[in-house]
Parts: C-alpha cells; structure tokens; sequence
C-alpha cells in the first residue's frame, strides 16, 4: 500500500491479502502493521473481537456489587424509639419492595439494597402512616433514615 517513515518503526498500511498474510491469517482492525512484528494495538484489538462474548457475559456481575445498606429509626415526637413498626421500601424505577421491622429500640437495618430512587413507607399501631419519596441508594454508601411518626389521634 504505502510506507510511511515513523522513527525507527517502518508502518505499512495493508488490505486485503496483504494485510491477511502480515497479521498471521488474520486482518487486523485498524489495517495497520508494523514491519517485522505484530502492533501490540492489533494483538488487543484482535483479542476483543474474539472475546467479546464472553466480556458481554460479565457486564450482570459487575452490578452485582451496585448495592448498598439502609439504616434508620422510626421515633415519636418525643424522641422515644417505636418498636415493631413496619417499614417497607419500594424502588420507584423497578417496584421491587423490601421489608423490614424496627427493634425495641425502634432501629432497623435493611442490607443489600439495589442502587435507586425508593419510597418508604412506616406504619406503627396508634400512629399515623407516614411515607417518604425519593430517597436516593448510591453504591457502597450507607443511607441513614430517621423518620417521625405523629399520634394517631382519634376522630370524633
């Protein structure tokens, strides 16, 4: 095709069978040979046009690790703890819901929660139910959640 000075390396353009024959049967990608050995850029290119399936098969397992935990406390308006209150969370994108309860102390611990926008939603026996949108799980990052619950007050 043509030579092209580059330093000490002679780069030669190649097509068709030319190219076939430098690359040791294979056409390089980027069309490119350097004189008297393979580019390490052709080797890698190459490579990946093999392997590319098998790449495609690890893209699940790298968001297997894109989750994060959710802790929190569920209190009345004085600050006291409300035990056995039920919070559950609903991922707005996906709707896949978590459950989970608080202590005596009125603490709860949620683990392994997926990346995304959630809605809480709190009820306790003689309190109203509360709910929360938008609370945002990043990877690896440990979300807090304090709620209050307001009294249940009777109607007349």
């Amino acid at each position: 095709m043509g030579d092209r000075g580059n330093g000490d390396a002679n780069i030669r353009f190649l097509q068709g069978p030319e190219a076939t024959q430098a690359s040791g049967g294979e056409v390089c990608p980027s069309s490119a040979y350097v004189s008297g050995k393979n580019s390490l850029f052709c080797d890698i290119l190459l490579m990946t046009r093999r392997c590319w399936p098998f790449l495609l098969l690890l893209v699940p397992l790298l968001s297997l690790g894109q989750s994060s935990e959710l802790r929190g406390a569920v209190r009345d308006p004085n600050g006291s703890g409300i035990p056995n209150a039920r919070i559950e969370l609903r991922n707005q994108d996906t709707g896949v819901q978590l459950q989970a309860k608080t202590d005596r102390n009125g603490e709860f611990w949620v683990a392994s929660v997926r990346v995304g926008l959630y809605q809480a939603t709190v009820q306790a026996e003689g309190f109203r139910t509360l709910t929360r949108d938008d609370i945002r799980v990043a990877p690896h990052y440990r979300v807090q959640l304090n709620l209050v619950l307001q009294p249940n007050t009777p109607t007349r």
